[in-house]
């Protein structure tokens, strides 16, 4: 879908369009639309591009149906009126402010998107805990810039500036592009189940890779897996485990 001139106000997107099956939503088909007030996305749909949504400022209710995998930057963006949501676990790539920070749950400072960490809020204190069923984590989710706000009320960010050692929980299958850019951890330990390791996300800061003494720079993870890739690809310090 490239764009949308409707007016409907519960709009239920199709899967199908004059025989043609839709995969995706482009870049700001959909924005600044002020009609919608509810909006399904059938789970046909794969991917939702940047901006897609960014201003659907009446939206309140947003149901994204199982078999949605990709919803990526400021999909919907200044939609803040959202009140009842539901997403699946089919989705493991999200942008940047991918969505409103108001209708995201929190643990341990933590926020999330179902079951995906999309940012950290609060006094960093050199502990990230993510919940053990974290299945991704977001596009520059703990970017460690000090003092950038991302739209969330609670105050400015300062993460990964002490962590020394970051576990992620069994199960992840996404760390996103950038991930932890700019952050001060030199040792990350990754389960076999991370598929992707997007780019800059380990060891990087805008700049590049980190003015690290390289030697301290490790990932712990198990032979022949996206660790081990990701490692060698960036010139990492890899340590097998069993």
């Amino acid at each position: 879908i490239f764009k949308y001139n409707g007016n409907e106000s519960d709009l239920k997107i199709p899967s199908d369009i004059d025989g043609y099956h839709i995969r995706e939503i482009m870049a700001q088909a959909f924005a600044n639309n002020k009609s919608i007030l509810s909006l399904t996305i059938p789970g046909s749909i794969i991917t939702i591009n940047e901006e897609a949504f960014k201003d659907c400022q009446n939206i309140s209710k947003l149901y994204i149906e199982d078999g949605v995998q990709s919803i990526y930057q400021k999909a919907f963006d200044n939609c803040n009126s959202i009140k009842d949501f539901s997403i699946t676990d089919s989705v493991v790539n999200v942008g940047i402010r991918a969505f409103p920070y108001n209708i995201a749950t929190i643990n341990n400072n933590v926020y999330y998107i179902g079951h995906v960490a999309i940012g950290y809020t609060g006094e960093f204190d050199g502990h990230l805990v993510l919940n053990e069923d974290t299945i991704a984590i977001a596009d520059n989710a703990f970017m460690g810039n000090t003092g950038l706000h991302l739209g969330v009320s609670k105050g400015n960010y300062h993460w990964c500036v002490k962590d020394e050692d970051v576990r992620f929980p069994d199960g992840l299958k996404v760390i996103g592009n950038g991930a932890f850019l700019d952050c001060d951890v030199k040792i990350y330990r990754i389960p076999d189940s991370v598929e992707t390791i997007g780019d800059d996300a380990l060891f990087y800061d805008k700049q590049g890779i980190k003015d690290y003494n390289i030697d301290e720079c490790k990932i712990y993870g198990k032979s022949n897996t996206e660790a081990e890739s990701y490692a060698n690809a960036n010139g990492i310090n890899f340590v097998t485990t069993r």
